[in-house]
């Protein structure tokens, strides 16, 4: 689940349980970073864009789903900062 409490795909709860000190470090740096970060918009990114990506990389490459998913991830962190 990500802070709403809006469930995600097994694909993307694994990655993210598996690396949370790794994400939450991340996530921190980022609200470090830019203290305007809208951790709401962030989660609904995680929900709505990350979460596609990492069902879609584990029904074709299951081993590759963590790479994509740090990925992307990175990728939202960067986006939700801009704004």
């Amino acid at each position: 689940m990500t802070a709403t409490g809006t469930p995600v795909s097994a694909a993307l709860a694994s990655v993210l349980a598996s690396g949370r000190a790794h994400f939450n470090a991340r996530a921190a740096e980022a609200r470090h970073r830019h203290p305007a970060f809208d951790t709401t918009g962030f989660a609904a990114f995680l929900r709505t864009g990350v979460d596609g990506i990492a069902v879609s990389v584990a029904g074709v490459a299951p081993e590759r789903t963590a790479q994509a998913v740090l990925a992307a991830y990175d990728m939202a962190l960067e986006l939700v900062a801009q704004g």
